[in-house]
């Protein structure tokens, strides 16, 4: 079923991706990765990659939904494929479009625990790295989605871990960014007050 599905993650019609993105979720969901051998799972991660990078619609659910579930299911064999994602999560972390930056930060809050169980370490303190220099993020949907992933990482690094501290983090945001934060970026927030960090 998954080999037949692949060959469609490339197709030129989001809307068609998203159908194919959903139904890979719901196949690896019910019977798992062990059935597919290395060259299925590079065709799968090869597919997340280009739809990932294709990606240009507001509605970014059934991508973010599908990696996850593909890398919590590949678990340690996801690692070969860590560095090439997240090289595409810091390209479009850049990217002039807000709803793309919001994406890719949701893609790290939804894949840090994978990472994490891959042993990726320094990724996941690069990554916090990095989405601490954009907590200037003007857009508050984005720096929503920014500190939500600063909390997914936080989630499976520690507090300890975080570089830079988390008690770096309110300095650098403005009275008008807390208030105008999503709800994803105040759980952040309180969590990091809940611990007594900020």
């Amino acid at each position: 079923m998954i080999a037949r599905l692949v060959l469609c993650m490339k197709d030129e019609n989001e809307w068609f991706r998203y159908m194919v993105l959903n139904s890979i979720t719901s196949v690896l969901a019910m019977l798992g990765t062990s059935d597919l051998d290395l060259r299925l799972e590079e065709q799968l991660m090869n597919g997340l990659l280009f739809a990932f990078q294709e990606q240009g619609g507001e509605d970014t659910s059934a991508l973010i939904n599908c990696y996850g579930t593909v890398l919590k299911m590949l678990g340690i064999r996801a690692k070969p494929y860590m560095d090439e994602i997240t090289s595409a999560i810091k390209w479009r972390l850049s990217n002039r479009n807000a709803n793309v930056r919001m994406q890719a930060a949701d893609l790290i809050a939804r894949i840090a625990p994978s990472m994490k169980a891959c042993g990726e370490d320094n990724a996941l303190k690069n990554m916090g790295r990095v989405l601490f220099e954009y907590l200037g993020e003007e857009f508050p949907d984005v720096l929503g989605s920014i500190l939500g992933a600063l909390k997914s990482i936080v989630n499976v690094m520690g507090m300890e871990e975080m570089e830079p501290p988390i008690r770096d983090l309110l300095p650098r945001l403005t009275s008008a960014d807390v208030f105008a934060i999503d709800q994803r970026g105040r759980n952040a927030l309180v969590l990091a007050i809940q611990n007594g960090h900020l």
